[in-house]
């Protein structure tokens, strides 16, 4: 058993088990009272802690149902360790300008795209999954995006892609920390494997919906 003595070690222990995927979305967690018996605290110090995870959007609390892992729980926790701020950079309007172009400019690239481009939608994807540290996974992100738009043979669209790049660096990517959990790192590379797969198997419906859902997913966690 963890050696937790006080509210703050209880704190990082659940945060650490939250990052590491140990609970998942949609779980429901102990009681407050299963936590003070196991652990020697108080249940005001308990509450105090779940309190903080929900404060943070990685567990919510449903009256007389119990406490369940957050559904948001990647995108809470990588704006926690991150120091996340929406506001920088319009990231929103990034997020619905790339969402009326993009899904369909990853169909075209499905229909068209060659065998060595999609070593390179591979390998870029490996990237994504080896980044050590915050920044350089968002980065890589980028990159694997970019490279439809440079498949695609758009200029216009590229530069324009590169931009939202551009904006997206000054403010190094939203965030100031270099944390990364291991649950936003699963979370994503499933979801870029999503797009990934059909695009290397020239499934371009497939493919447009992949796209379409990841954007749309990502616009509604920036919503108030």
């Amino acid at each position: 058993m963890a050696d937790i003595q006080t509210s703050a070690d209880l704190y990082n222990h659940l945060l650490t088990a939250l990052r590491t995927g140990e609970f998942v979305p949609g779980q429901r967690l102990p009681t407050e009272r299963d936590y003070a018996l196991k652990f020697g605290l108080t249940r005001s110090a308990v509450k105090g802690v779940l309190n903080g995870l929900q404060d943070n959007g990685l567990i919510f609390r449903k009256p007389g149902h119990g406490t369940f892992v957050s559904n948001r729980l990647a995108i809470a926790l990588e704006n926690l360790d991150s120091g996340f701020d929406k506001a920088k950079g319009n990231f929103k309007d990034h997020v619905e300008a790339r969402l009326l172009f993009e899904p369909s400019i990853i169909s075209s690239v499905a229909k068209i795209i060659q065998r060595e481009d999609k070593q390179k939608l591979k390998r870029q994807l490996n990237l994504v999954e080896q980044a050590k540290e915050w920044y350089q996974f968002k980065s890589s992100i980028y990159q694997f995006f970019r490279l439809f738009y440079q498949i695609y043979g758009n200029q216009f669209l590229l530069q324009s892609f590169d931009q939202i790049i551009q904006a997206r660096e000054n403010v190094e990517f939203g965030g100031n920390k270099s944390r990364l959990s291991d649950f936003v790192r699963n979370a994503m590379i499933t979801s870029l494997r999503s797009i990934c797969t059909p695009v290397v198997n020239q499934q371009p419906d497939a493919a447009e919906t992949a796209s379409r859902e990841f954007l749309t997913r990502l616009l509604i966690t920036l919503e108030p």
